[in-house]
This record gives C-alpha cells, structure tokens and sequence, in this order.
C-alpha cells in the first residue's frame, strides 16, 4: 500500500505606503485644484511544496488497516463519501517518520519579489458647466520571479527571471452639464 501526502510552507509579506496631497491652484477657469501622491508596494513571496510518499508494502499494512467508522453517505444516500481514517492506526504506521519531510516539489517552487513604485498628478478645473479633469499616472515595477527550470541544459537548476518596466497612464476627463438631469461625459 503507497500513502502520500503533500505540504506548502508558504509566506507572503507586503509592505506598503501612500501620501497624497491637495491643493487649490487657480491656472484656468474656476476652483482650480491640484492633486498628486506617489504608492510604494513592496511585495516578497516564497512557496515551498514538499511531496512525501510512503511504502507501507513491508509493513504488512493495506489501505483498508487505516479504515475507520463508515460509510457515509449525504442528501438521503445519494452522495457516498466513504470512511473515515482510523486516526490510531495511522498514528502507529507514521510514528517512526514523525518530523520527517519529503523532498521539496520543484514544479511548484518559487520565490517571488516584485515592488511597485507609483506615482500620480491631475489638476481639476471648471469652465461654467464645463468641468475638466486632466493628469497622468506613472507605475514602475521592479520584479524577480524564481523557480526551478525544467527542461534544457540547466534542467533542475535554479533560476530566475528579472523583469522591470515603467508604464504611464494619461487621462482626460470630460463632463458637461446640459441640465440638472442631463450630463455628457468624455473620457480618454
């Protein structure tokens, strides 16, 4: 009889901040205002399968030694779900393993940090029932994914795959006030 089982040890820990700042600043048309503020997301994550396969063939023991109360079935019998583990049984077959961990699974291994610098500008402004909003949003994100290649001439090695870029998002925003129940509004 085979047992096996699978653990993940596993962290993800973020660190992140934010300042934003308003003010009025009076360039064109009326109640003019100024916004901007910059993010920082610092992100690291690391996941660690192990696999652990047990032979249980020279023990003497099959599957159904680790057989506990059952069977039970739900929605008036229709779903089977089997039985439940014999919980001392399996104490007795894993005791001499206990604190044992199986090799590390490198198909789903990694090791991940990414980090997002962000920064934004816009300035607001009204002309009669025209109100115009105008800005840009600047990300940059430095970033390194780990894992185990497969495959090749590193096959098994560790590798990892850097990747930074800076994008930027601009926006105009239009909004007219035909009447108190009839607004336009237009957006790039």
């Amino acid at each position: 009889a085979q047992l096996s089982n699978s653990q993940e040890f596993d962290t993800d820990r973020e660190w992140s901040g934010a300042g934003n700042l308003t003010m009025p600043l009076h360039l064109f048309g009326e109640n003019g205002e100024l916004k901007f503020g910059g993010k920082v997301r610092l992100r690291k994550k690391d996941v660690n399968p192990y696999r652990e396969s047990y032979d249980l063939s020279g023990t003497g023991d099959t599957l159904a030694n680790f057989e506990g109360h059952g069977p039970f079935t739900y929605y008036d019998g229709l779903y089977a779900i089997g039985f439940e583990p014999n919980g001392v049984q399996l104490k007795k077959a894993f005791a001499s393993i206990i604190g044992v961990r199986g090799p590390l699974n490198h198909n789903g291994f990694y090791r991940d940090d990414e980090n997002v610098y962000a920064g934004y500008a816009q300035y607001a402004t009204k002309f009669g029932a025209l109100s115009v909003l105008a800005g840009v949003r600047v990300e940059a994100t430095d970033a390194v994914y780990r894992g185990y290649i497969k495959g090749g001439p590193q096959n098994g090695q560790l590798g990892a795959n850097n990747s930074s870029y800076i994008n930027a998002f601009p926006t105009v925003q239009l909004r007219y006030e035909f009447r108190p129940n009839l607004i336009g509004r237009a957006t790039y």
